[in-house]
């Protein structure tokens, strides 16, 4: 039975508790994928193998010498069978990680959370400052071309104008409220007030 892969987080955001089972599932993910490869390739050697046999003896029946055999398909065949073995152990190794690191999440995930929503809400302040700096630098710009315009037409048409500008097909204060809506924190659930 195939499992779906296991997404994980970066490295970066990690506990220190986490990093060695999930170093450990992601080395024997990627040797679970090269037996794969190593395997199938095993068994599209087995039918080259037979054909070589064949073609053996065929040459040795028209020359009227004794059968040679199937040295090739033999040979072949113990070798695709050690990769399946190989396979199944991969296999067996990689969903043990996976489970270790699974029962490793959860016992970590509690203490987990506090310093991941720390971060969390840093990153959404310094996102909500970046929008907000978007917002003056863009006001600025606004301005100075109202004021290139101005100063182009001075001093037959000396107005400023500094009606909203569109941006691809919106208009930039629904595109600004936008980003401030998603830089603003959801609303608190309380789960055990839920449950």
């Amino acid at each position: 039975m195939t499992q779906v892969q296991l997404q994980l987080p970066a490295e970066e955001l990690l506990p220190a508790k986490l990093r060695k089972p999930v170093a450990s599932y992601r080395r024997l993910e990627g040797e679970l994928s090269t037996a794969i490869r190593e395997a199938r390739r095993a068994e599209q050697l087995i039918v080259t193998a037979e054909l070589s046999d064949r073609q053996a003896l065929a040459d040795a029946l028209r020359d009227g010498r004794a059968d040679p055999g199937t040295p090739h398909t033999d040979k072949a065949r113990t070798e695709s069978q050690d990769r399946q073995r190989k396979l199944a152990g991969y296999r067996q190794a990689q969903a043990d990680a996976r489970a270790e690191l699974e029962q490793a999440v959860l016992d970590i995930r509690d203490e987990w959370l506090e310093p991941l929503a720390r971060e969390t809400e840093a990153a959404r302040s310094a996102y909500a400052e970046a929008v907000d700096q978007l917002a003056r630098t863009r006001s600025r710009v606004d301005y100075l071309r109202a004021v290139n315009i101005w100063l182009n037409r001075f001093p037959h048409k000396p107005v400023l104008n500094l009606g909203d500008r569109q941006v691809a097909g919106q208009q930039w204060s629904l595109l600004l409220s936008a980003l401030e809506d998603d830089a603003t924190p959801p609303p608190r659930v309380d789960t055990d007030a839920a449950a």
